[in-house]
């Protein structure tokens, strides 16, 4: 008498991945990478976590790390960090979707102290094109930022207790100006016809 077929654990494991795929496929939106998207309350304080970046791609926090997804071809690309980055506080895209601007929070390897600072990616070649510290002039990191609509200028606001808004010329990573919030500010703008001109706006404010 024939003996009875044994079921292999392998023909489970491979039912499951059918089910699986039939699942993803009749969803909509399939996951392809899940490496620690940021969300939730970073989104009630104006903090971007996501954005698009053209008319097939969007560029998302992950961790301490920048991802670029292609959703037509289904691809991630990274913009490459350095060790001493601790954490990507929130970015902001270039009106042209060329340049990205990323708040971080830098551990200092002379002081060994925790600084902050804004790089500027480029992101045809993913490479880093300028870099502006705020380490000497403020130690809370910056929560909101925003080029301006020639792509020369770039605005930042720090966090509470020492709110302050400074402007940036970007050719030249020079401090333009700055100037003290006596407010939390969760949105900052540049005015498209003059880069001198700045909106603020909070839980209970909105300044120019």
């Amino acid at each position: 008498m024939p003996e009875a077929a044994v079921k292999q654990p392998e023909d489970d494991e491979a039912k499951e991945k059918s089910n699986e795929k039939r699942r993803m496929g009749t969803e909509g939106h399939r996951p392809i990478h899940a490496l620690g998207f940021k969300v939730g309350q970073d989104d009630a304080v104006g903090k971007k976590t996501i954005e698009h970046t053209g008319d097939d791609s969007v560029v998302y926090l992950v961790g301490k790390q920048v991802a670029i997804f292609s959703y037509e071809l289904q691809t991630h690309r990274f913009i490459p960090m350095n060790s001493k980055t601790i954490e990507i506080v929130t970015f902001a895209v270039s009106f042209n979707k060329r340049y990205i601007a990323l708040s971080e929070r830098v551990l200092e390897e002379k002081t060994g102290e925790i600084g902050i600072q804004v790089s500027v990616f480029n992101f045809g070649t993913v490479s880093r094109i300028r870099t502006l510290s705020l380490s000497y002039l403020n130690k809370y990191p910056v929560e909101s930022l925003c080029f301006s609509r020639d792509n020369k200028y770039l605005v930042t606001v720090t966090a509470p207790p020492e709110p302050f808004i400074y402007l940036w010329q970007l050719d030249k990573a020079r401090l333009l100006g700055m100037s003290e919030l006596h407010v939390k500010v969760s949105c900052v703008s540049i005015s498209p016809w003059a880069h001198w001109t700045m909106c603020t706006t909070g839980g209970t404010s909105l300044k120019l």
